[in-house]
């Protein structure tokens, strides 16, 4: 017997002794280990040789419902013309930062709403300065508007309180 195994006979006990590794004993691998490491090797090397199966295993929802705008209801309508007036405003707003002024910010560019006077549709209404009015017109018939006031707050409206998506009192 060695004498590091024979000072400690624990220490040693179980495992094969490697007199170049300087005298002390090799563990012994465990027989989870191997199999966590091929696991590991399927899972993040892909067992498909490196072809991925994302895009066929991926199917997205059909989108078969009717567009709120194009149809729907009265609560979707409004849903979608107070959406659009939140981002037009968000556009105005960047507008501003390069202007100054609303008055120049009729058509604000990078926002993605339809503009004009129409049922589904936003238009800014009045521009000053620092002021402004948003208002967006619901395929319901309901009106929504933002009003920018000379203070900076700006206040919310509905023409049709407690009608489809405008609330009873009227702000939303």
């Amino acid at each position: 017997m060695h004498e590091a195994a024979s000072r400690s006979p624990a220490l040693f006990a179980g495992r094969p002794f490697d007199p170049s590794a300087g005298g002390a004993a090799c563990p012994v691998p465990k027989p989870e280990l191997y199999l966590a490491v091929v696991l590991s090797v399927l899972v993040v090397g892909g067992a498909a040789c490196g072809k991925s199966n994302r895009k066929s295993a991926y199917h997205p929802p059909a989108t078969t419902a009717p567009t709120p705008a194009a149809g729907g209801n009265a609560d979707q309508q409004d849903a979608v013309a107070k959406a659009d007036a939140r981002n037009f405003v968000s556009g105005l707003e960047a507008c501003f930062v390069d202007q100054q002024t609303y008055t120049n910010c009729k058509k604000p560019a990078g926002i993605n709403v339809p503009i004009g006077s129409g049922p589904g549709q936003v238009e800014l209404a009045k521009a000053g300065t620092a002021t402004y009015t948003v208002v967006a017109h619901s395929g319901s018939g309901t009106n929504f508007k933002i009003d920018k006031g000379a203070s900076g707050a700006a206040t919310r409206s509905c023409d049709k309180p407690g009608t489809g998506g405008c609330p009873a009192g009227g702000s939303w």
